[in-house]
């Protein structure tokens, strides 16, 4: 069987620096430390190419491509080029990168382990100080070929004995310009004003940015439902622009972060360049909400938050105020109307009703119960958990009393013939069947000592209920100040 010869291309990403002085005309090439393998000699190398099949008299008849495999060492018979790209190099402090680095070696008749490559015009004459530094204050492309022999590498070892390399030097130059946003600081929070209804932001960039640059950036800032924006100047333009959103948005998850973006051309070294900051927008919590004034801004958004459980203002929930079940003196925080006619059966949909918890809790939204031992929770969390203790009274009557026919009396029903039905015999209104399996002792109206006088079992069962409501799981929801990301120590 005769043997394959390959034509084979051999690319190697390279890491360099290019060293230089500017007191002493002394510059280096180094490259880290890699094993480039000789021209006529294949041995264990991935790479790429073409298998010659069936060669006769030197002449391939059939080449077949190849990719990644290893290939054992056959005497090369096809036309071969090396090269070596220098990817990522950096130039002392000078504002000039080099790219583009290529080393094509030339003939060779070893293996040869480059180690860290140096190539430096002390022992390279062909790379001319000078030329490279013209190519990098041009920006262009320095190509030189050095004849590569014992003699230009000290350690004989490693040296490539007579081949040839040739470099190529791709400069292209560093910005040197810089542009941030100073102002406003990262984060910052903005209140919307009550009295007019927006929020005003200040933004402008570094003063040392180059002013024939700076008068043309652009400024921009997100869309936002139920909000207009305006800036100053009206073209967007400038070092500095103030930005006016008017209007509360429509939206909880349009509140909070908003990223102000400036950008602008900075001529051909450095082209676009960007700056980004990061606000955040808060809104009023007992102020009434621009949308439906009969509710407060709290009532609005955190309905919009996981602290809503997914209910539908106006349909699962609504918020009630001081009206009827919701008297300041009543202290509710909110009830589950079942909206049951006399017979206690129901003739509508089930929902829940949230009171004005300012009046009827207390002003820092301070919700405490006992169960086990006293619990507290503030702000989004409370109304969460009062949100959560209402929809566990509306799921028990729908689930439970419902499809008997209503809520018993006296804890039976009386059917057609007049028997009676006892179906909650301690009238705890958890029926007597769930009883244990829920944790509860049917024989007794309040299994567990009660903390209030209403504290019949399935009251306590919408406590324990509401008490899986993770605290603080909301509060990156939470745009209200003030509140859990802006409290009013802040």
């Amino acid at each position: 069987m005769s043997d394959n010869f390959y034509e084979f291309k051999y690319q190697q990403s390279y890491l360099g620096e290019l060293w230089y002085k500017t007191d002493k005309k002394i510059l280096a090439f180094h490259g880290s430390a890699q094993v480039f393998k000789g021209e006529d000699v294949l041995r264990l190398m991935r790479g790429f190419g073409r298998s010659c099949q069936n060669p006769r008299g030197g002449t391939c008849r059939k080449w077949i491509n190849y990719s990644f495999h290893d290939l054992s060492a056959k005497k090369l018979m096809g036309a071969n080029s090396g090269t070596i790209q220098f990817h990522t190099p950096h130039v002392s402090e000078d504002p000039f990168f080099v790219t583009g680095a290529k080393l094509v070696f030339g003939q060779g008749t070893n293996e040869w382990n480059i180690g860290p490559l140096i190539l430096n015009n002390e022992m390279l004459a062909s790379m001319d100080y000078d030329r490279i530094i013209e190519a990098m204050q041009k920006k262009e492309k320095f190509k030189t070929k050095v004849v590569y022999n014992g003699d230009n590498d000290r350690d004989e070892e490693q040296s490539h004995k007579h081949g040839d390399i040739e470099i190529e030097l791709d400069f292209f130059p560093a910005c040197d310009m810089k542009l941030n946003m100073v102002s406003p600081e990262f984060n910052r929070k903005y209140l919307f004003d009550s009295e007019t209804g927006s929020v005003r932001i200040e933004a402008r960039v570094n003063d040392d940015f180059p002013e024939k640059y700076a008068r043309d950036l652009a400024w921009s800032v997100p869309e936002k439902a139920g909000s207009s924006v305006r800036f100053i100047p009206e073209d967007r333009k400038g070092r500095q622009i103030t930005i006016i959103y008017e209007g509360l948005p429509e939206y909880n998850k349009d509140l909070g972060n908003t990223v102000i973006t400036v950008e602008g051309d900075a001529g051909s070294i450095c082209g676009k360049l960007t700056a980004r900051q990061n606000v955040q927008l808060f809104f009023e919590r007992d102020k009434p909400s621009s949308f439906d004034p009969s509710q407060p801004n709290w009532f609005y958004y955190w309905m919009q938050t996981a602290a809503g459980h997914g209910q539908k203002v106006g349909k699962d929930v609504f918020y009630r105020g001081n009206g009827e079940g919701c008297e300041p003196e009543r202290r509710i925080q909110g009830y589950h109307d079942t909206r049951m006619d006399d017979d206690g059966r129901f003739h509508g949909d089930s929902y829940v009703n949230i009171c004005n918890l300012i009046t009827n809790l207390n002003k820092d939204l301070r919700y405490s119960y006992v169960l086990d031992f006293p619990k507290s929770a503030s702000g989004i969390d409370a109304f969460a958990i009062i949100v959560l203790h209402e929809l566990a009274h509306r799921k028990h009557w729908a689930e439970w009393w419902n499809p008997r026919g209503g809520r018993p009396i006296a804890g039976r029903y009386i059917d057609e013939s007049g028997h009676v039905i006892y179906v909650d015999k301690d009238q705890d209104y958890i029926p007597d069947e769930l009883e244990v399996a829920l944790g509860y002792d049917k024989t007794k109206y309040s299994t567990f000592p009660p903390w209030i006088d209403t504290m019949h079992d399935e009251h306590h069962l919408t406590y324990k209920t509401a008490e899986g409501w993770a605290v603080g799981s909301a509060d990156h929801e939470d745009w209200a100040y003030p509140g859990k990301q802006w409290p009013k120590s802040d």
